[in-house]
């Protein structure tokens, strides 16, 4: 459970450092600011720490602007046929010395989650997150169509 928490924070302060409206590094696509509208969606976490998830597991973020809610649906910590769902709401804050910073509480008895998250390259399709208290630990996400 924590696990998918601290994964689930990075991917919220990933997206929120990324307020530059420059082309990605490719060109390919511009980067946009990061806030409410820009991040709200459904994405699917690709990699964490730069390795690719193991087969036959995931994590789905829903991010929703208005009510700053989130739904995860995940097998990362459980039994691969058997996801379970968690929710709760987000808040964003965009500061000079930190960026982007997204951070969030679970609905339940689970509290806030492990960390909080800096948001980086945020486009139309992709955004990466990076745990404030650990920038080692980074969750690459993709947008769901």
């Amino acid at each position: 459970m924590k696990f998918v928490k601290f994964l689930l924070g990075l991917c919220l302060a990933t997206a929120l450092l990324s307020c530059s409206k420059e082309n990605s590094k490719d060109g390919s696509e511009p980067l946009l600011e990061v806030n409410y509208n820009n991040i709200s969606g459904k994405w699917t976490l690709e990699q964490v720490n730069g390795k690719t998830l193991l087969d036959g597991t995931f994590l789905e973020l829903s991010l929703e602007r208005s009510e700053h809610s989130f739904e995860i649906v995940t097998n990362l910590d459980s039994f691969q046929d058997a996801p379970h769902t968690m929710s709760g709401t987000y808040a964003l804050s965009i500061s000079a010395e930190q960026g982007a910073v997204i951070e969030g509480k679970y609905d339940h008895d689970s509290g806030f989650w492990s960390h909080d998250y800096v948001i980086e390259r945020l486009s139309a399709s992709s955004m990466l997150w990076i745990a404030l208290d650990n920038p080692e630990l980074t969750q690459f996400f993709t947008r769901i169509k």
